[in-house]
C-alpha cells in the first residue's frame, strides 16, 4: 500500500480488527469511478490494484484523498455504534458505545492530523 493509505488501514486494522479495516478501505475506493471491489474484507491483488491505481506512491494528493474517505468512513461508523442504544450482554453488563465516542474521535482527528503533516513532510 502507498504510505500514508498504510498508515490508516493499520491505524484501523488495530483499533477494530483488520478485516473491518480493509472493508472501510474497499467501501472507500468504490466511491471512485471504476470497476468496484467486492467488499469482503480480504487484502487481495484486486484491493492492492485498485488502490495503487487510485493513489500511487508519489501522489500525496491522491493518497490524502483515499485516506480523507477512509478516516471518513471511520468516523461514520463510530457514530453509528454510538447511536445504538445501551444494551445489556449475556453477562449482564451494559454496553453503551456513547462513552467510546469522544476518544474514538480524538483517534481519528490525531491520525488526520499526522496524515497531513507527514504529506507536508514528503512521506511519498
Amino acid at each position: 500500500l502507498p504510505p500514508l493509505v498504510a498508515v490508516v488501514v493499520y491505524d484501523g486494522a488495530v483499533n477494530m480488527g483488520v478485516s473491518r479495516a480493509v472493508r472501510q478501505l474497499q467501501e472507500a475506493c468504490n466511491r471512485y469511478v471504476g470497476m468496484p471491489l467486492v467488499v469482503d474484507g480480504g487484502m487481495g491483488p484486486r484491493t492492492l490494484g485498485r488502490v495503487n491505481a487510485l493513489a500511487p506512491c508519489g501522489d500525496r494528493a491522491k493518497q490524502i484523498e483515499l485516506t480523507r474517505s477512509i478516516v471518513n468512513a471511520r468516523e461514520e461508523f463510530y457514530r453509528r455504534l454510538a447511536s445504538k442504544p445501551p444494551t445489556i450482554n449475556a453477562a449482564g453488563q451494559s454496553i453503551d458505545y456513547r462513552a467510546f465516542l469522544g476518544g474514538w474521535l480524538n483517534r481519528t482527528g490525531s491520525l488526520w492530523g499526522w496524515v497531513r503533516q507527514a504529506a507536508r513532510e514528503g512521506v511519498c
